[in-house]
């Protein structure tokens, strides 16, 4: 062990990873149960993830207009073009309503009309208007959220990296981080862990969102020995980039849904080749390939005309962060036409979970977006956040039940070692320590790699022998690294960080070369026909030898 290597010991019942609407659900659920809660925010609280930058919008139903639970299941089930599992799908639908009341009774406003009712708006993919959208978009979600956390008592660690899980005897009895303020290494003594930390935003290099996710969820959930599925649906979305220059802010959906509209190079509202009936109001995936088809095919840029948007849903629209930034930009949306291009905005895929938020490993639990299993092939507008509250919520509790539960138990109580658990410890300690005092890489130029690589191979338009040169290429990457070192510890989490992005790019490749179809959001240009026979879920876990992949029925763990 390196000579300065100080490391901490901390102890809770509940870990929290992450620091977005999932996490802070889950932290304030599980402390109702009074037990002692700890939120590890690799960043600071309020202000990390994809969470602050979304246009705080939160999918619902209301009966009596025509919409009925029984049709928003319907929407969100077609709109992931069936892959979604059927009892995550209708407890999101059905538990949405309350949650969004719970947050306005915890002080969290919404949009509503002058009769007092919500104010909905019809968004992309739903039949009817269900979009309803908080005050102060994503981060005044986000500034609600914070207030109630640490009302509640819960412990939070900012710039807390968690590096490891630590399993013994094949469940959950710790973790392992970084304080990235302090430079110290800790160990966390906890009984059940809720990973919550988003999806891998940053393995491209446009994305929708500001504080972009590096897929640590995903990396710690496999080497802990958690399931992975639905990896090769990469959620993208288009951005605006007036003078070439991508803004993130969220993605396109406020525009199109109240009125704007898209045309070519050629002055043509090109939407009405792809969607006939609802044009740019159409699902996220056909939008976005079809702003890539009208590039790659001659007719870019595209752009936004929001003048077709009515004046009387303009005066909302102007609070929204979309527009300041828009405006920060030099841009007047009302009368400026601005260029839109495709960006990643989420990853689909994560760890399989059953109604409780709980994974194959006991003790690890997930939400949001680390987890999968409610938006299939496509997510529709406003079930992001809604995911994020109902399984925070759902996570959080089981998380707590199981903490109490493991009171008393023998060998299970914080800080209580053993040799396996002291050689768990180590593994997580030497995962860090690798890289200190080898030979120096530039892991600026590494980065650059796997973003280029993501970009031209694992992109909107996928070919097979793209992604077979995805795979080969990310694998050198990540044997770079093996080879790489840093004179200290903060360049080792740098280094660790890019070897998670490399590892979720090569779970994207292998799961997407598995997928022998073109299904929602992920285009397959070698195989353009959905088949029924690919109606399965990419199930992957980490050996030996790799990543293995496995076709399993959808939703298994809740059949």
């Amino acid at each position: 062990m390196p000579k300065r290597w100080r490391e901490e010991t901390r102890q809770a019942d509940v870990l929290v990873v992450g620091g977005g609407i999932a996490a802070c659900c889950a932290a304030i659920e599980a402390a109702k149960f009074g037990v002692k809660v700890l939120l590890a925010d690799k960043g600071r609280l309020g202000t990390s993830g994809s969470t602050p930058t979304s246009g705080g919008a939160v999918a619902l139903f209301r009966t009596g207009e025509g919409d009925d639970l029984e049709k928003f299941s319907e929407d969100t089930h077609s709109g992931g073009e069936e892959m979604g599992d059927p009892a995550l799908v209708g407890i999101l639908c059905e538990e949405i309503g309350p949650g969004v009341g719970w947050l306005e009774h915890m002080g969290i406003l919404f949009q509503r009309q002058a009769d007092g009712n919500l104010h909905l708006q019809k968004s992309l993919g739903h039949r009817y208007p269900r979009s309803c959208v908080a005050l102060g978009d994503g981060a005044g979600l986000m500034r609600g959220l914070r207030k109630e956390v640490l009302h509640r008592g819960v412990t939070v660690g900012e710039q807390l990296w968690i590096t490891g899980l630590v399993v013994e005897n094949g469940e959950i009895s710790g973790a392992y981080g970084v304080d990235l303020a302090a430079g110290t290494p800790v160990h966390f003594a906890v009984k059940s862990v809720c990973l919550c930390a988003g999806s891998a935003t940053g393995l491209y290099p446009i994305a929708s969102a500001n504080f972009l996710t590096t897929g640590d969820s995903f990396a710690m959930a496999l080497e802990a020995g958690a399931e992975l599925a639905n990896m090769e649906f990469v959620e993208f979305t288009v951005v605006p980039a007036p003078n070439g220059l991508p803004i993130s802010m969220g993605g396109a959906t406020p525009f199109p849904s109240r009125g704007g509209r898209l045309f070519n190079s050629l002055g043509e509202r090109f939407m009405e080749r792809y969607d006939p009936e609802n044009r740019e109001r159409t699902r996220r995936n056909t939008l976005v390939r079809a702003i890539y088809c009208e590039n790659e095919e001659g007719r870019g840029p595209v752009i936004m005309d929001a003048s077709y948007i009515p004046q009387e849903l303009r005066a909302r629209f102007d609070a929204m962060h979309h527009m300041v930034k828009l405006r920060a930009a030099g841009v007047d949306p009302w009368k400026d036409r601005f260029e839109w291009v495709p960006s990643v905005h989420s990853l689909l895929g994560g760890m399989v979970i059953d109604r409780e938020g709980q994974s194959n490993v006991p003790g690890l639990f997930a939400a949001g977006e680390a987890s999968t299993g409610i938006h299939g092939a496509n997510r529709l507008s406003g079930n992001a956040l809604g995911e994020g509250i109902v399984f925070g919520f759902r996570a959080g509790r089981a998380a707590a039940r199981r903490a109490i539960e493991r009171r008393g138990l023998k060998g299970t109580t914080p800080g209580a070692g053993s040799e396996k658990r002291s050689s768990a410890v180590e593994a997580q300690r030497a995962k860090i320590r690798q890289f200190i005092d080898k030979p120096a890489a530039d892991p600026r130029e590494l980065k650059r790699e796997i973003l280029r690589t993501a970009w031209s191979r694992l992109g909107v338009r996928r070919e097979g022998h793209l992604l077979q040169e995805a795979s080969r290429l990310l694998e050198a990457v990540s044997d770079e690294l093996n080879r790489s070192g840093v004179p200290d510890l903060r360049g080792a989490c740098e280094l660790l960080e890019l070897s998670n992005l490399s590892l979720v790019g090569r779970a994207v490749a292998a799961a997407a070369l598995t997928r022998r179809e073109t299904r929602g959001q992920h285009w397959r240009s070698d195989f353009e026909e959905r088949q029924e026979t690919w109606r399965k879920w990419i199930v992957l876990s980490k050996t030996q030898d790799g990543l293995a992949t496995e076709l399993r029925g959808v939703g298994y763990l809740n059949l």
